[in-house]
């Protein structure tokens, strides 16, 4: 009779010729990359159907303490009430849709700067107010933030910003990144807007 015999099975027969670290690492860009295209066409899709949404569901994503009362001094107020009187005639210039409602906000603070936000919000700061000393700079001013309102491009950068967010809670982990996107702040200072988007609003106001 035959004689069988048990031979023992070569060690690492069954594994890859690859350093376990060499495997992980691969499986790691793997998934990286299936979240990047994830990210990257959800940015696609987001940024097609943006302008699309009404601006009532804006106005619903505007963070509460926008619509809070400042406290100004006087001066400040007799400022702001004049800024708000130049825009609502700027705004029935532009044919903006009813719903679309222009607020501005006089900031007592020396930055040279003016923004547009969600909710047809447009911020100036005492800063650019000392420079523009006249009605007409002004006007022009108020003219080029209401045109990126009427383009949505508040909404646009709000939206780029909420996937950054989102990326970032990927990531790094989602340990209280949802009250970060959401934060009315933060979703303030993520907001910028594209150079295409800059030259759209100051074509809109020259018109």
């Amino acid at each position: 009779m035959p004689k069988y015999t048990n031979p023992k099975v070569p060690e690492g027969i069954s594994s890859g010729h690859e350093h376990p670290l060499v495997d992980a690492a691969k499986s790691l860009t793997a998934v990286f990359a299936i979240i990047l295209v994830v990210l990257f066409g959800s940015y696609v899709l987001a940024r097609l159907a943006i302008p699309f949404i009404p601006f009532a569901w804006e106005l619903k994503m505007t963070p509460g303490e926008l619509n809070a009362n400042e406290a100004l001094s006087a001066e400040a107020l007799d400022r702001q009430r004049y800024l708000q009187s130049l825009a609502d005639k700027i705004a029935k210039a532009s044919d903006l849709p009813d719903e679309m409602i222009i607020t501005v906000h006089y900031v007592e603070d020396d930055t040279v700067n003016a923004f547009a936000t969600l909710g047809g919000h447009v911020f100036v700061f005492e800063g650019i107010w000392k420079i523009l000393d006249t009605e007409n700079a002004m006007s022009m001013l108020l003219a080029h933030e209401i045109a990126h309102i009427k383009n949505r491009d508040p909404i646009r950068s709000a939206g780029s910003g909420v996937l950054a967010a989102i990326a970032s809670g990927v990531l790094v982990g989602t340990d209280g990144f949802l009250a970060s996107i959401f934060g009315g702040a933060n979703l303030l200072t993520a907001m910028s807007f594209s150079r295409q988007q800059e030259m759209q609003a100051q074509l809109a106001h020259q018109a």
